[in-house]
């Protein structure tokens, strides 16, 4: 399998593209390589489009198969290698690979990878947790088990977040809502028993949120900010978390970062950052500090926590005595006496209110571990 880089793929996809169209009538027609090769060009412009989440390299595929005149099971085939080479090294997840490509099937002019795609979306995902720790101490086998359930399950679960992306990226009505609604249920990886990981996992953004941008570039983020604006009943803690996380791993600032590692271009990360307003920081600041106030008491813990106060760094400067600041420090006493990582997200909190303020965090007291005395040897073994 050849290795394509982004570098080597846009010229590769543009003199594919090239060839397949034809000539103006009385031009001098440019020198043809055979149609296999040109084939052979999309191919890997495919799979490159499929590890960097570039929409706009897939639409440019999907044309020069559609002109190449490919159907059926010659163009399920050439879409099929692209996903085998996309998937070689574990690039980029199942999910992704599965809905990329049926997108381009649908995008070449397939109605039945349209049709598997709308499945995907609809289809009904019941939650599933992990196996407790207890599990696996009582009953390896039945903890296995469960464990393979949740796998599934959570494979499941991708794909059909990343399918409603990709049917908002076709622009198929109706994603905006089921995409919200899926932002508020929970999820076994994420903020104690909701939320989702930092930044959606720190190499791609959340799928439904910019599905939600995507879907309804004009009304999205009306939308997101009325549900992280929602207290009381109304209010879903987890779609408020999700939402959080997946605007702040959007901002410019963690673009940036991204940016440097190769993850630019035309990406539906980079065009879904270009739908959020330029002060999106700011207003995220009121939300935040409401979800740092009603945050749980199961949540004040290592798991909860961590991934939550990362959020406060990328958010704009505050001055000591600030709503924001106030309610980090706050926290502290919040943080359950039993959990062992308390020094740590003490000093954790500590180093967010420097960083706005601009004064040293306090050093914290070193507490030397306690000796412990070996077990004494049995007397016969």
């Amino acid at each position: 399998m050849r290795k394509v880089t982004r570098a080597a793929a846009w010229p590769a996809l543009c003199a594919a593209m090239l060839f397949i169209v034809a000539p103006a009538p009385g031009a001098e027609a440019p020198k043809l390589v055979s149609l296999e090769k040109q084939i052979e060009y999309l191919q890997d412009a495919l799979t490159e489009a499929m590890v960097t989440r570039d929409w706009k390299m897939l639409e440019m595929v999907a044309d020069g198969l559609k002109a190449a005149g490919l159907r059926d099971l010659a163009l399920e085939v050439v879409v099929l290698r692209a996903e085998r080479d996309a998937a070689f090294g574990a690039r980029c997840t199942a999910g992704q690979v599965i809905t990329w490509g049926l997108s381009c099937l649908a995008k070449a002019g397939d109605p039945k990878a349209l049709e598997a795609l709308r499945a995907l979306a609809k289809a009904d995902l019941p939650p599933a947790t992990p196996p407790d720790v207890a599990l696996w101490r009582k009953d390896a086998a039945a903890a296995n088990a469960a464990l393979k359930v949740y796998q599934a399950s959570f494979a499941a679960l991708e794909k059909h977040d990343e399918a409603l992306l990709c049917l908002a990226l076709l622009k198929e009505p109706g994603v905006a809502p089921r995409a919200l609604e899926g932002m508020a249920v929970k999820r076994a990886s994420q903020w104690g028993g909701g939320g989702v990981a930092w930044g959606g996992g720190g190499a791609r953004g959340d799928a439904l949120l910019e599905a939600v941008l995507f879907a309804e570039p004009q009304e999205a983020w009306g939308k997101l900010i009325g549900v992280l604006n929602q207290e009381g009943e109304k209010a879903s803690f987890d779609a408020q978390v999700r939402i959080l996380q997946g605007v702040i791993a959007l901002l410019p600032k963690n673009r940036a970062r991204w940016a440097a590692g190769g993850k630019e271009g035309f990406s539906v990360d980079a065009l879904a950052a270009e739908l959020l307003p330029k002060d999106a920081d700011e207003q995220l600041l009121k939300p935040y500090t409401s979800l740092l106030k009603r945050a749980p008491p199961d949540g004040m813990t290592m798991m909860g926590l961590n991934p939550l106060l990362y959020l406060a760094y990328s958010l704009p400067k505050q001055e000591a005595g600030s709503d924001l600041l106030v309610t980090l420090e706050g926290l502290k006493a919040k943080i359950a006496a039993n959990e062992p990582n308390k020094a740590y997200l003490v000093q954790m909190i500590d180093g967010i209110v420097a960083q706005h303020t601009g004064k040293a965090a306090p050093a914290q007291p070193f507490a030397p571990r306690q000796a412990v005395e070996p077990p004494k040897a049995p007397g016969e073994f």
